[in-house]
């Protein structure tokens, strides 16, 4: 891509990532303006989310045990990652329908906007997660992983929501189904439970989930000192390019397509 016509000017594709770095800190403080914690509630959502989960399954249903609290903050922190990226990015080009009709823009610039605020967000619950296991456990060699962890995930998360936002426009009603498939999933990818908890027969089955894979190794990592199995990573990091590809590929077909399936 040797230029991108934007608000008027011609912008090389050398500051294309300047522009998507301005329009992710833009709408942090915009977005962190609209509520009395400002940044410190993306942080606090997990905890707050944790505590409910706990109450409901550690207190109520008895379904906890020993570090189940550290377990279900990590299963909670990573889930809500990819709900928001999922989420955020698959509505990212019909919420831009405005300046898609106004001027031309890469498509995929849009999208890495949205991704990149729930990438932005994370950093503050990924930086609670760490401060809680620091203080209520002993730190462990294994945490090294954990930034090997975030790059899979991060790949992973893109790969989703980049096919998703591909898609939407061409089959808008999809916007209203997302949510409660996210929703669904959440019960099956181990967010409050382990899947060493679970029958034998199925556990296989269970981490055939990418998601319910990197929740159940971000917990080997940080809680049990075990390192990850990089067979599996390899194997989710591989499928999630391949996505990407396909998914990019859709959009440089249809980005000039696009305002006429948005209006």
């Amino acid at each position: 891509m040797n230029g991108l016509r934007l608000e008027g000017f011609s912008v090389s594709a050398s500051r294309m990532y300047q522009y998507i770095s301005f329009k992710v800190r833009a709408t942090l403080k915009a977005q962190a303006r609209n509520n009395y914690l400002g940044y410190l509630w993306w942080g606090l959502e997990p905890l707050l989310l944790m505590s409910v989960f706990y109450f409901v399954f550690g207190v109520l249903f008895q379904r906890g045990g020993e570090g189940f609290e550290k377990q279900l903050l990590i299963g909670v922190s990573v889930w809500l990652w990819f709900a928001s990226s999922v989420n955020m990015t698959s509505s990212s080009l019909m919420q831009a329908k405005a300046l898609m009709h106004r001027v031309y823009i890469p498509k995929i610039v849009v999208i890495l906007i949205s991704y990149g605020v729930s990438c932005a967000k994370q950093f503050f619950v990924f930086s609670i997660l760490i401060a809680f296991l620091l203080f209520f456990s002993e730190v462990k060699v294994t945490w090294l992983y954990f930034p090997i962890l975030v790059f899979i995930q991060c790949v992973f998360n893109a790969s989703i929501g980049i096919f998703a936002a591909a898609i939407v426009p061409y089959v808008p009603d999809l916007r209203f189904i997302i949510p409660p498939v996210l929703q669904l999933l959440m019960f099956c990818s181990g967010v409050f439970y382990t899947v060493s908890s679970l029958p034998l027969a199925i556990q296989p089955y269970l981490l055939m989930n990418p998601i319910s894979n990197l929740i159940d190794q971000y917990r080997s990592v940080l809680v049990l000192g075990d390192a990850p199995n990089f067979v599996h990573l390899l194997i989710i990091f591989g499928c999630s390019v391949v996505f990407i590809f396909v998914s990019i590929m859709l959009l440089i077909r249809s980005d000039r397509y696009y305002p006429r399936l948005i209006y």
